[in-house]
């Protein structure tokens, strides 16, 4: 018995030297993974940033089924890119945002601009140039206008999608109409068309 366990130890030495190496090899990679991460760049970690879970339309009024947590190499993401859900939800869009796309707060409504497009005509207004410092996303305006052979003028509301900034408008200093466009009921837009194609048009600000 004692001869055959002296025959038997050069091999479960080698057996113990071989799971000492392998048992050594996978301490040391566990604790590169814990450790390296920490010794990384920003750049090389990543950055959690929210984009959209499906394709976002204009006019969306996000919630948490729009959105979604992506890490992002560090050298991709825009400076105004968005990180808390609760920055984010119940806020508006003021543009279309593809699915897998960063929200950024450029694309969201600022207080007071948010637009609802869902189910309403847009048209391209004319406007008086010199109601230009008072028109803005969101603002409230009255169009009224008169066909050929009506009784008499008519007023409908609608609400400004996009205006020409100031900056836009003093590069052009001798056109006296600026387009503005605007959502309205989808009813009244064939009729204000008309208006602006034969009859008249005019544009008043609510508020």
């Amino acid at each position: 018995m004692l001869e055959r366990l002296r025959t038997h130890a050069p091999i479960w030495r080698r057996a113990l030297r071989r799971r000492r190496r392998v048992l050594t090899a996978l301490t040391v990679a566990a604790l590169l993974a814990a450790v390296l991460p920490g010794m990384l760049p920003p750049s090389a970690r990543g950055v959690d940033v929210l984009v959209a879970a499906h394709a976002l339309p204009v006019g969306t009024v996000l919630g948490p089924a729009d959105l979604r947590r992506q890490r992002v190499a560090a050298s991709l993401v825009p400076e105004d890119a968005l990180v808390e859900p609760a920055s984010v939800n119940g806020r508006t869009l003021e543009y279309d945002v593809p699915a897998g796309a960063a929200i950024i707060a450029g694309h969201l409504a600022g207080p007071g601009e948010a637009v609802d497009v869902a189910g309403r005509a847009r048209l391209v207004l004319p406007v008086d140039a010199a109601l230009l410092p008072q028109l803005r996303r969101g603002s409230q305006v009255q169009i009224i206008f008169a066909l050929p052979g009506a009784e008499g003028p008519r007023a409908v509301e609608g609400q400004v999608l996009a205006a020409p900034s100031a900056q836009e408008d003093a590069a052009r200093p001798d056109q006296a109409l600026v387009p503005v466009v605007v959502v309205l009921d989808p009813s009244q837009a064939p009729d204000v068309a008309q208006a602006l194609r034969e009859g008249w048009a005019s544009t008043a600000v609510i508020g």
